[in-house]
C-alpha cells in the first residue's frame, strides 16, 4: 500500500496536479489603460485535458499560445475587440475547477448622462453624471467647468442650439459628446438594454428550433451582420448568442446626431459593444418632434420612425415605433430564415428581450 501512495504521488508531482490552474495576468481588480495580456499557467495534466477560456462570455480558448511548459498566453492586441471599456471578466475553466478574475479597462473618456435641465431666463443649469471606471478629472460644457461631486455634476451656462460636452477622466482620456438643445437631453431614452434575464428564455427557444437544421443554423448565423467577423462557422452560433447576452447599451455619448436647416437631422450612432456604426439621416419636424430615420450599417438599412414631444416639464417622451417589430421584421429578413422560424424568434424576442432602463 505504501508503495502505491508513493507511485500516485510521484504521478502527481510529475503531472502538477490534477487541475492545477493559475491565472498570473491580469491582476484582480487592476485598471488597465491599454487591452492587457492575459497569462494562465496550466499543469500537464490540465493541458491534456478539455478546458475552456471565457472573456466577457467569449470563448477566447484558441486565442492562447504557450510560451513555456506550462505557461500560456492571450496577446491583449488580439484579445482588444472582447474588452469592454470598464469592468471585465475572465473565466478559466479546467479540470480541477474554474477559476475567476475581474479586473477593468479604460480606453475612452467619460460617458455624459444628463439627469435634469431648469431654465431662468436664458441661462440653464444642466446637472447629471458623468461615468468612467477611472475617475473624472474635469468637466466642461460649451468651456464651461462644471462642478463635480462624485459621478454627479452641475453647470449653469447660457442657452444654446447645441451643448458640447468635454470630459476627461483620470487617465488623460478626452471624450466630447455633443447634445442638442435642452429639450432633447433626456435622461428616460438615455439609453437602451437587452434584458440578460430576458435572455435565457429566448434564447434557449431559438436555439432549440434552429438546431433542428444545422445547415439552416450555419446560413442564419454566417449571414447575420452583427456577430463577430472574425469567427469561423463551427463558433458562429456561440459568436451570435454571446454577443447578444453580453447586453447592448447605446448611451448618449455614442451618438453624433446634428439637426441641419431646414429639417434634416444627420449623423451617426456608434454601439461599440457590436463594433458597429449605423448612418443616420432624415427629416425634422415640429413639436412632437418626429423623423423618419434611415439606419445604414455594412448592407443592412433599417427605417425606424421616431415620434417624440416635449412634456410641460421640458422632458421629451415619445417612443420609437418600427424599432422593435419593423426592425426585426428587416433583419430577419435579411437572414432569409424560413416564416415559421421568423416567428418563433419574433415572438421570443418581443416577449423577453427589450427592456428600457431610465
Amino acid at each position: 500500500m505504501l508503495s502505491v501512495a508513493l507511485l500516485m504521488v510521484a504521478l502527481l508531482a510529475g503531472f502538477g496536479g490534477f487541475g492545477n490552474a493559475r491565472i498570473a495576468h491580469p491582476a484582480e481588480g487592476a485598471l488597465y489603460p491599454t487591452p492587457p495580456d492575459i497569462e494562465i499557467t496550466l499543469s500537464r495534466f490540465a493541458q491534456a485535458r478539455p478546458w475552456r477560456a471565457e472573456l466577457n462570455g467569449i470563448d477566447i480558448t484558441a486565442e492562447f499560445s504557450p510560451i513555456d511548459l506550462r505557461t500560456l498566453q492571450a496577446a491583449g492586441t488580439d484579445l482588444a475587440s472582447y474588452y469592454f471599456d470598464g469592468k471585465n471578466t475572465f473565466v478559466l475553466d479546467t479540470i480541477g475547477g474554474v477559476t475567476t478574475r475581474v479586473f477593468y479597462y479604460d480606453a475612452v473618456g467619460p460617458e455624459i448622462e444628463v439627469t435634469n435641465v431648469t431654465r431662468e431666463a436664458d441661462f440653464l443649469t444642466i446637472s447629471g453624471r458623468a461615468r468612467d471606471v477611472s475617475g473624472i478629472a474635469s468637466l466642461h460644457v460649451n468651456g464651461v467647468a462644471a462642478t463635480l461631486t462624485g459621478k454627479r455634476f452641475s453647470v449653469s451656462l447660457a442657452d444654446d442650439a447645441l451643448f458640447t460636452f468635454t470630459a476627461v477622466d483620470r487617465l488623460g482620456h478626452v471624450r466630447e459628446t455633443q447634445m442638442a438643445r435642452p429639450e432633447l437631453l433626456l435622461p428616460r431614452v438615455s439609453r437602451l438594454r437587452l434584458s440578460r434575464e430576458g435572455l435565457s428564455a429566448a434564447i434557449d427557444r431559438i436555439v432549440e428550433k434552429v438546431s433542428e437544421n444545422l445547415a439552416l443554423e450555419e446560413n442564419l448565423l454566417a449571414r447575420n451582420p452583427i456577430i463577430d467577423q472574425r469567427s469561423e462557422i463551427g463558433d458562429l452560433e456561440v459568436s451570435a448568442l454571446r454577443i447578444v447576452a453580453r447586453s447592448l447599451e447605446v448611451a448618449p455619448a455614442d451618438f453624433t446626431l446634428v439637426a441641419t436647416p431646414p429639417d434634416r437631422l444627420e449623423g451617426e450612432i456608434v454601439i461599440p459593444n457590436l463594433r458597429a456604426t449605423f448612418r443616420v439621416t432624415g427629416h425634422l419636424f415640429a413639436n412632437p418632434f418626429s423623423t423618419l430615420v434611415t439606419l445604414e450599417t455594412g448592407r443592412l438599412r433599417i427605417t425606424p420612425t421616431i415620434v417624440l414631444g416635449v412634456d410641460g416639464a421640458g422632458r421629451l417622451e415619445g417612443e420609437i415605433a418600427g424599432f422593435g417589430s419593423r426592425l426585426l421584421d428587416e433583419i430577419l429578413d435579411y437572414g432569409s430564415l424560413p416564416d415559421d422560424l421568423k416567428d418563433t424568434v419574433r415572438e421570443a424576442i418581443r416577449e423577453t428581450l427589450l427592456d428600457v432602463a431610465a
